[in-house]
């Protein structure tokens, strides 16, 4: 029997009532909306993500709320919300520009690191309507000197709709070990498909360098309509059927004991232990590296 793993936070607060706020999130520069961007509501789990025209949609009553807007390659924005329709405008970020050296052709090495070969899991993480990001810490090791470049990264997914879209972002740690920012400054949004599948990304000319003070690998559901999932469901000891949704895909996850390696974006805030469902143990993300020289 399937067992999927749903995120419980109980540590949040929630918002009561109902409420409709629209809005859309726009460059402030070229005045282009922005798709994909994070829209959570401060201090909750509650939040959804804008579509690819920039516009999205809260149910939510928004009364004392402040609204905490992210994407990749803009500055995170803290408004306050109303219970109207919004224009959000975020600022391009700037980035310093790396030095790239180029060497010549030589033999590559490869290095797998958290193989996942052979390995199932019946465990999932899900997203049932909650603009939240999901992350696994992966730290650096010596002898990843010798391979230093990440080639390619494999993610579990466990998808009931074909083409899932969903955001992978490459976040550096800091001095805290929390994630911090983007060591690779474009979103790299993957399609899932149907079923249970590995999917697999391509960064051999990315020429992305392991951190020596680790990175996570984060993975962000998109809360939109081509995501959706519509779904019956009934209660033990009852006949009714009622509505459910989720948004796809799922992620495997295999459980592990000591320190969590997998941390959670809510609410505007990193934390740690929320895929803790028991005392040393937590919910380890099905990722995969292959590095190379």
């Amino acid at each position: 029997m399937k067992r999927f793993i749903l995120l419980s936070i109980f540590s949040f607060s929630f918002f009561t009532g109902f409420s409709q706020t629209k809005g859309v999130v726009i460059d402030i520069e070229t005045f282009e909306p922005i798709p994909y961007a994070n829209i959570c509501i401060k201090g909750s789990n509650f939040g959804t993500t804008s579509n690819s025209k920039g516009e999205f949609t809260i149910n939510e009553n928004l009364e004392n709320a402040s609204l905490i807007v992210s994407t990749i390659g803009y500055e995170k924005e803290t408004i306050a919300a109303k219970d109207q329709y919004i224009e959000i405008y975020l600022k391009p970020k700037v980035y310093e520009l790396k030095e790239v050296s180029v060497k010549p052709n030589r033999t590559k090495t490869k290095l797998i690191v958290n193989s996942l070969k052979n390995k199932k899991s019946n465990h999932t993480i899900a997203c049932n309507g909650y603009a939240w990001i999901s992350a696994k810490h992966f730290k650096y090791q010596p002898e990843y000197s010798s391979v230093p470049y990440i080639k390619s990264i494999k993610i579990l997914t466990n998808s009931r709709i074909s083409n899932a879209n969903f955001n992978v972002r490459l976040l550096s740690a800091d001095e805290n070990g929390e994630p911090s920012a983007e060591i690779f400054e474009n979103n790299i949004i993957v399609s899932a498909r149907w079923g249970k599948k590995p999917v697999i990304i391509d960064l051999s000319d990315k020429h992305i360098r392991f951190p020596e003070n680790g990175f996570f690998v984060a993975l962000e559901w998109f809360v939109i309509e081509e995501n959706a999932h519509h779904y019956s469901y009934t209660y033990k000891g009852s006949r009714e059927k009622l509505a459910g949704i989720s948004y796809e895909p799922k992620f495997s996850v295999f459980k592990k004991y000591g320190e969590s390696e997998t941390w959670s974006y809510i609410g505007g805030k990193w934390y740690r232990k929320s895929l803790t469902p028991n005392e040393n143990e937590y919910l380890d993300l099905a990722i995969e590296l292959t590095l190379t020289n």
